[in-house]
């Protein structure tokens, strides 16, 4: 394929005189691997504003790491990569020509419901050969593995040849209010706040047709972000119960210490899948203090199947009654070395103060724990029972727990280094994509340029830097805060590594909205975004929940016109936590807005 760089950009900036033009137009009809060239590029030229509007919406939200912003530099890498290579080493190429709706969009009815299908996150469509398997390089950074023979039909046989994968991925606010998933999760009647790390959707398909995972050979999805944060549990949004169904914890990993050997330890924070939970035998509450609180699903499982569960303090002696009436920003508990026993600590400006307390139950509660608890521990010995047995063998002698031991490293060590060796081949990706965007920007700005020399000078140092230091970008990466979160799934869908929480100090408002000249907005279905927290909690009545003191951000979408009620607006509306109605006078985006890369416009300005 001949090099035609330098027009193509001439032409699609509209730089060609009129016969210039229709020359290269009739030559464009009769030449596929020119008209090629000029789709490739289209792309990259698309992409890199697209990126660069990504970028800057996310550093008003939410600090992102260094990595982050470098990688939104090049937002369709996989496009650009066709340009580079095809099918190498069993790597599955791209084709982002056309966008796919989600098999959650057509089965889940309203429960999914984007502002508009216009505005959604679109996908990036692959391919990968169904027999071989293959790896998918996204360009957030993210590494998806296709075992062989992964994907089957709806009969469950193995599907072999060409299979699309679509796949996409929701990192911020703006990603979350334009799919319209719900970021809310009910536990024991409580509804809790998502924040997200992490959440991705993905499907298959061949000759139009939805294809399943196979059981045994499961995709691996390591899914790049900067958030470690390991009370994070994994979710899968099952749209036929219309729920989040939780599935444990996944597996995290710091890329600054994968990247650095090619032959490492296992990283210390492991799936917990297999993880025996002893159930906690309920308590008759006592003569002494108790109170309420609220505990985070997922964090303390072996409480969460009890309704009602009230601590009761152990040890009276720092205990002062008046605490009951004191307010507490904010609230830790935690195990204590005894079982049973945790330590609870509150917290505000005046005082940190921490009590020895044990979970207690009462009347119908306690009747109820009981039987969930006997139901559970039979469970739990038969399992821990099970387990050691078959572990038994093992601890027959000095060594044949060292065997045991062994393999289990070796196992883990295996699986390291297979991400490793991922990890470090879409570097070598997202370098070349670096240099490819570096060499189209630098051959248009010297041609524009009065001191093209110059230029042309600059980019020949730049070139040789870069050829004598081909890891230079796999050592910068090495030293930001990526963080890769692996799992496997058993199903295709929307996926998401999330905690549940319940914003401190948030209050219900009756919420009426106008213009700012004081029409009434009537149809409107706010979105309230908190400043540093990566979620957003969606309202369909005429009720919403802000925090009075921080920074909130109100948006809404509705027949084009995209309506928002910035931080700033927020700050001067004096709300606090006795408000109990407020009208909110909308702002409008200056002209109607019809897709994502124009709402990412709007959206970064704010």
């Amino acid at each position: 394929m001949t090099n035609n760089t330098i027009n193509i950009n001439r032409y699609l900036q509209n730089e060609m005189e009129p016969d210039e033009k229709a020359l290269f137009e009739s030559e464009l009809k009769t030449n596929p691997e020119l008209g090629q060239e000029v789709s490739i590029q289209k792309q990259l030229i698309k992409a890199a504003v697209n990126a660069g509007i990504k970028k800057e919406f996310r550093k008003a939200i939410r600090k992102r790491s260094a990595r982050r912003k470098m990688l939104t530099l090049t937002v369709v890498v996989v496009v650009v990569a066709l340009t580079l290579v095809i099918y190498y080493n069993n790597t599955a190429i791209p084709d982002t020509s056309k966008r796919n709706k989600s098999f959650s969009d057509s089965s889940a009815g309203s429960f999914i419901s984007p502002p508009d299908s216009s505005l959604n996150v679109p996908f990036a469509n692959y391919f990968i050969d169904g027999e071989k398997g293959g790896t998918i390089y996204h360009y957030s950074g993210s590494v998806l593995y296709f075992p062989p023979l992964s994907v089957v039909d709806e009969n469950g046989q193995p599907v072999k040849g060409n299979i699309q994968i679509n796949y996409r991925e929701f990192s911020d606010p703006l990603d979350f209010f334009v799919s319209g998933i719900p970021m809310d999760y009910d536990s024991a009647g409580k509804k809790y706040n998502f924040e997200s790390s992490g959440m991705c959707e993905i499907n298959a398909v061949k000759d139009g047709k939805n294809l399943y995972i196979n059981q045994a050979a499961q995709p691996v999805i390591n899914l790049s972000t900067s958030n470690e944060n390991n009370l994070h549990n994994l979710y899968f949004l099952d749209t036929m119960n219309r729920r989040w169904e939780f599935l444990g914890k996944d597996k995290i990993t710091a890329v600054k210490d994968l990247v650095k050997t090619e032959s490492n330890n296992a990283s210390e924070v492991s799936r917990e899948k297999n993880k025996l939970i002893k159930p906690v035998a309920p308590i008759k509450r006592g003569d002494n203090p108790v109170f309420s609180i609220e505990i985070e699903p997922g964090s303390f499982e072996e409480l969460l199947v009890y309704n009602g569960v009230k601590m009761e303090v152990i040890d009276e002696s720092n205990y002062r009654r008046s605490d009951a009436e004191e307010h507490w920003d904010d609230m830790k508990l935690e195990h204590s070395s005894v079982e049973g026993i945790y330590n609870i600590t509150f917290i505000n400006s005046n005082r940190k103060v921490t009590y020895k307390v044990r979970p207690v139950l009462s009347g119908n509660d306690y009747d109820a724990a009981l039987k969930i608890f006997n139901q559970q521990n039979v469970v739990y010995q038969q399992a821990l029972k099970n387990r050691i047995t078959s572990e038994k063998s093992y601890s027959d002698s000095i060594s044949s727990i060292n065997k045991k031991e062994q393999q289990k490293w070796e196992t883990e060590n295996n699986e390291n280094n297979k991400l490793n060796a991922m990890i470090l081949e879409r570097n070598k990706y997202m370098r070349k994509i670096m240099e490819l965007k570096i060499r189209l920007s630098d051959t248009v700005d010297a041609r524009q340029s009065k001191l093209a020399k110059e230029a042309a000078k600059q980019f020949e140092l730049l070139q040789e830097e870069l050829k004598k230091d081909q890891e230079k970008y796999s050592q910068d990466l090495s030293k930001n805060n990526e963080i890769i979160r692996s799992f496997s799934i058993n199903r295709f869908g929307i996926w998401n590594c999330d905690h549940p929480m319940i914003p401190n100090l948030e209050i219900p408002l009756f919420a009426k909205f106008e213009t700012k000249s004081g029409k009434e907005l009537f149809s409107l279905r706010p979105s309230v975004v908190y400043k540093g927290f990566n979620g957003i909690t969606s309202f369909t009545g005429q009720v919403i929940r802000v925090i009075p003191g921080t920074e909130n951000m109100i948006w809404s979408y509705y027949k084009g016109i995209f309506y928002y009620f910035s931080f700033q607006d927020f700050a001067k509306a004096d709300i606090n936590k006795t408000t109990k109605s407020f009208t909110f006078k909308m702002e409008q985006a200056d002209q109607p807005v019809s897709s994502y890369e124009e709402l990412r416009k709007v959206v970064e300005k704010l």
